[in-house]
C-alpha cells in the first residue's frame, strides 16, 4: 500500500521516514518530494509498505502525531488527479481532525514559537 505523509519538517530525510514506518512492518520504498528547481523538500512524501495490514496500522497510529517537531498527516495515497488546467497534482492526501501525539515522548511543541521545522 502506498501511504501519503504530509506536513513533514524540512529537515526530514528519506531515512527518517523509512525508520519511522519500519516500526510497523516492511517498507519497500520511502521518499520525500522535492522542488524540481531548488531541490528543497516540499513538505510531503510517500511510503510504500509491503503488507496492507501493516500500512493500515501505521496510518492509524501515526496520523496526527508529532514527528521531528511537526504534526504529520498520514493516510492512504490516492491516485494522481487532474487539477482542471490539464496538469496533474503531485499527490493526493487528506487530513484528520483528531488530536496530536508526540512520538518523541514529550508534549506537542508550541506552534507559536515560530519553528516551522
Amino acid at each position: 500500500m502506498n501511504i501519503y505523509v504530509g506536513n513533514l519538517a524540512w529537515k526530514t530525510t528519506r531515512k527518517d521516514l523509512r525508520e519511522l514506518f519500519e516500526n510497523f512492518g516492511e517498507v519497500n520504498n520511502a521518499f520525500i518530494v522535492r522542488d524540481k528547481k531548488t531541490r528543497r523538500s516540499r513538505g510531503f512524501g510517500f511510503v510504500e509498505m509491503a503488507l496492507d495490514d501493516d500500512a493500515r496500522q501505521a496510518i492509524e497510529k501515526l496520523n496526527n502525531t508529532v514527528f521531528l517537531d511537526r504534526t504529520i498527516l498520514v493516510n492512504e495515497a490516492q491516485p494522481r488527479q487532474e487539477t482542471g488546467n490539464g496538469e496533474e497534482e503531485d499527490y493526493a492526501g487528506a487530513g484528520s481532525e483528531s488530536g496530536s501525539q508526540d512520538l518523541n515522548g514529550g508534549p506537542p511543541p508550541d506552534s507559536a514559537a515560530g519553528n516551522d521545522g
